[in-house]
């Protein structure tokens, strides 16, 4: 197992969210009233990246076992971004509305950063050597 991957990986997350968090407020701004229809799913395509490329950062630099090294990153995803939101909604994420965070979170990191992972891992192994 190479931790440094994953932990790099897991860096890469807290990279990728504020970043996505920053430019989805400055696009946004004040009046979300005025967003046309193509702009949701630009974001949902980059919130999708946001979990692939940790997993791909994590298979990449480890170069072997890419899916499994980034579902683990995407488990460590799914605890850093579980104890943010417990942070900002507490024990309300316990209620109805919010429950289903606790298991979909980490499905999602997992299989999403796994499928970076795989990607990375292939990226290393048929990248072109110079």
């Amino acid at each position: 197992m190479h931790w440094k991957a994953i932990f790099i990986g897991l860096g890469t997350y807290l990279l990728c969210y504020v970043a996505y968090t920053l430019l989805t407020d400055i696009s946004i701004g004040d009046d979300a009233t005025e967003i046309p229809g193509w702009f949701g799913v630009v974001f949902a395509v980059i919130g999708w990246l946001v979990y692939v490329i940790p997993g791909y950062v994590a298979g990449k630099i480890a170069s072997e076992r890419g899916v499994i090294h980034g579902a683990i990153t995407g488990l460590l995803v799914a605890v850093v971004t579980l104890l943010v939101y417990f942070a900002f909604i507490g024990f309300r994420m316990l209620e109805p509305e919010y429950f289903s965070n606790i298991y979909m979170i980490p499905l999602w990191s997992a299989f999403m950063c796994g499928l970076g992972g795989g990607l990375g891992q292939l990226h290393a192994k048929y990248s072109l050597k110079a």
